[in-house]
């Protein structure tokens, strides 16, 4: 049986596979700096992981901004259900329009 590397299906990510999660996370972040919206996901849903809800907001934004199908999901997420915790509410407003608007496009 021949095993198949995630490196060879473009998923490789050596820090990753070392459990150092640490530079993983700084070269997502800079991937996501210059623009890669799969990498602007990943340190969104790291800066979520983390309770960073304000800056994953942020990343979720950038990436939907550009397309990428899961960080407009998320973002839609956001607007719908982060109305429930009040510390939130200033930076991230309920808006189940824009909400639905966004669940819609995610789906496309």
């Amino acid at each position: 049986m021949i095993k198949v590397s995630p490196c060879s299906k473009g998923t490789c990510n050596i820090y990753i596979d070392e459990g150092d999660y640490e530079n993983a996370r700084r070269v997502a972040r800079r991937a996501a700096e210059l623009g890669n919206p799969t990498m602007m996901l990943y340190t969104a849903l790291d800066h979520h992981e983390k309770g960073e809800f304000t800056e994953a907001f942020t990343w979720f934004t950038k990436g939907a901004e550009l397309g990428q199908p899961e960080c407009i999901a998320e973002l839609a997420d956001y607007y719908y259900h982060f109305y429930e915790q009040p510390a939130l509410r200033a930076a991230i407003p309920y808006n189940p329009i824009k909400a639905t608007e966004l669940y819609q496009q995610a789906a496309t």
